[in-house]
């Protein structure tokens, strides 16, 4: 406390503001819109997450992903980049890319399954691919498909029965560069592994195909 009853703060200036801003939108939001995250740096976030403890706002501000979701062909990427949606506009392939860039050690990104239609790819690409629409297909490309259980190894599907994914789903999935492995771990179900050819960097990369399946990062 200032000798003239001024509060002063000692926080991180940039961190702090985020928190205020965020709190001012949701204060003045209307009813039923969800107020985006703050987009913090990676090396700021376990800092962030500090703060908000600290100021008892952690209930409130829901823990930032890792990454978020950043370019798209005709997906729609909603609330800051923490969840995408296929869109009403007709069925089809599209895909979306993470932010982040992985080329070296291991690198976790979680995720709901908040709705499930069809078919869907969760994996990884080389971030230097060039994209297209039908991106499960690409040499680059390794994860799981839904609906008819495949697994995609350099853009080629197979049908080892791994599974499919649902509605509700949480998962983890894993890069590990120094290995050249790629790891699927479904929360309250199985675990699979597969090997990374072609060498990174790695981003995350998912393909949707019909409404009005949506995923969350978490």
């Amino acid at each position: 406390l200032h000798v003239h009853t001024n509060i002063f703060l000692d926080f991180h200036p940039h961190l702090f503001g985020k928190i205020i801003d965020y709190l001012r939108t949701r204060l003045i939001a209307q009813e039923g819109y969800v107020v985006p995250l703050p987009v913090v740096d990676n090396e700021d976030k376990e800092n962030f997450q500090s703060l908000l403890i600290f100021l008892r706002l952690n209930e409130i501000m829901p823990k930032l992903p890792k990454d978020l979701f950043n370019s798209t062909d005709t997906l729609k990427i909603l609330d800051g980049g923490i969840r995408v949606e296929k869109s009403k506009t007709g069925d089809g392939h599209a895909w979306v890319k993470g932010k982040e860039v992985i080329s070296k050690g291991q690198f976790t990104w979680r995720m709901k399954i908040e709705e499930f239609t069809h078919w869907m790819l969760i994996g990884v690409i080389n971030a230097n691919q060039n994209m297209i629409t039908d991106s499960y297909s690409l040499p680059s490309t390794f994860g799981w498909g839904g609906y008819l259980n495949e697994v995609y190894i350099a853009g080629k599907g197979s049908n080892p029965g791994w599974g499919h994914w649902a509605k509700g789903q949480e998962i983890e999935l894993t890069v590990d560069c120094t290995n050249s492995k790629l790891a699927l771990k479904i929360i309250n179900g199985g675990t699979f592994s597969l090997n990374l050819q072609g060498g990174g960097p790695w981003q995350l990369h998912l393909n949707l195909h019909t409404f009005p399946t949506k995923v969350l990062l978490l």
